[in-house]
């Protein structure tokens, strides 16, 4: 056991039986925080299932004298190029004073991020990324504490559907309509590398890792949201969206949009994202959330405010050098 001002506490390996407690935990957290983006029971069991192979190799918790849950750190496994690695530290909120709890579990954070060092290309950097929202005072100290520096500002948005929902029509020669994905996921996986390639901190992987990734993430979950904007027979634009923001029915989630970079400023992203939130409206949903750059280079953020979007939480993404190197991402405005 480990103290701290009298709380002791101990980390273990997670278990099937720790769900109720680590939902627990949070709904506690998200209740102080006032969270407008709170997870849903359902989001959580979905998260946990998503978990059950690497349950107590990616995640770890922290347990009081009555086995009660008061942390968890979860280390998401590097995709490629496995420059980055993404964690996330949590503590309930009755013990948010307690910094050896927090400062033990980013330990461990970092110990079992370095074990990806190695998997990136030689000589690159590799950072380990995790985020607090701006409330989140105690989670953003911790990061301090373990090394890590703010680098980025983002935003999560949101748009309620009241009434019509109503699609702006895509420029002369370009159509939208629904992406087939068995055929052309692909395609789209190649708009992405190009789309995304001179975005802040974007770490570039292969499409066909990106189609993969896409699948494996959305399996059981509605294709006909996503779009594409084609141009002669090309995909020049898309936008990828998922059913339920953290479990809730009621709220769709668009993940990705992305034009290639001949073919902005056309009204092509405005275009394909309004039809995206046609077709979730038109299946009953009541509103529809995305995270953008709150500075990106593409004007994003001006495009979703001139669609009725308003920012909810000001998210800030914290990194901390794993293995100093040569920095393989864009780093625009910085």
């Amino acid at each position: 056991m480990a103290e701290s001002s009298l709380f002791e506490w101990r980390l273990r390996a997670p278990t099937p039986d720790d769900f109720d407690g680590v939902v627990a935990m949070a709904e506690a957290r998200a209740d102080k925080l006032q969270s407008p983006t709170r997870t849903t029971r359902d989001g959580w069991r979905n998260w946990w299932a998503s978990q059950a192979a690497s349950l107590a190799r990616d995640n770890l918790v922290a347990a009081d004298g009555t086995g009660q849950v008061v942390g968890l750190a979860s280390v998401e496994p590097a995709t490629e190029p496995f420059v980055i690695v993404f964690a996330n530290v949590s503590v309930g909120p009755d013990h948010w004073e307690h910094e050896e709890l927090w400062d033990a579990l980013f330990a461990w954070v970092a110990e079992q991020a370095a074990a990806n060092v190695d998997l990136a290309p030689p000589n690159a950097e590799v950072n380990l990324i995790a985020e607090a929202v701006e409330a989140d005072a105690p989670r953003a100290a911790a990061l301090t504490r373990a090394g890590f520096r703010r680098t980025r500002i983002f935003f999560r948005m949101r748009i309620d559907f009241d009434g019509n929902v109503e699609a702006t029509p895509p420029p002369a020669g370009v159509v939208i309509r629904r992406i087939d994905m068995e055929r052309e996921l692909l395609d789209v996986a190649r708009a992405h590398t190009e789309a995304f390639r001179d975005h802040w901190g974007h770490a570039e992987e292969s499409p066909e890792s990106f189609a993969e990734e896409w699948l494996h993430d959305t399996i059981g979950q509605r294709p006909d949201f996503s779009y594409i904007a084609a141009a002669d027979g090309a995909v020049v634009g898309y936008v990828l969206c998922e059913d339920n923001y953290r479990g809730d029915p009621a709220i769709g989630l668009v993940s990705y949009l992305g034009v290639r970079p001949a073919w902005r400023q056309r009204g092509i992203a405005r275009a394909l994202l309004e039809t995206a939130f046609q077709a979730l409206h038109a299946q009953g949903y009541g509103a529809a959330r995305l995270g953008v750059d709150a500075t990106s280079p593409t004007g994003a953020l001006r495009l979703y405010e001139k669609v009725g979007m308003h920012a909810i939480e000001q998210v800030n993404r914290y990194e901390r050098v794993l293995r100093p190197g040569i920095d393989l991402r864009p780093r625009p405005g910085s």
